[in-house]
């Protein structure tokens, strides 16, 4: 079972979970991730919002960690099964919802 959602950010459907490319992370996103300076250098691409793919690339860099530097209105669910770890987040004000 898949969950779409529409990006509003870059107009495109997208079916989520997204994995890792080793398939062992996946991640689930609501809500919009913005950019900044530090996370640029992370991230393949530096658009104004970062998309569920480049929120992987960064927790494999920076690990759970990453959440710390996140700016926007999202919540996000991540599984990490090499660590049998799950990893809940929401926005420092908590506008989005995590259920």
């Amino acid at each position: 079972m898949a969950l779409e959602k529409l990006d509003l950010t870059e107009q495109a459907t997208t079916t989520l979970p997204i994995f890792s490319q080793t398939v062992d992370v996946a991640l689930i996103l609501d809500g919009q991730v913005f950019d900044n300076i530090g996370l640029r250098a992370d991230a393949e691409r530096s658009d104004e919002a970062l998309d569920a793919d480049r929120l992987l690339q960064l927790y494999q860099s920076r690990g759970p960690a990453m959440v710390e530097a996140l700016n926007g209105e999202f919540s996000l669910i991540l599984y990490d099964a090499s660590k049998n770890t799950l990893l809940v987040a929401r926005d420092r004000i908590g506008i989005t919802s995590v259920f």
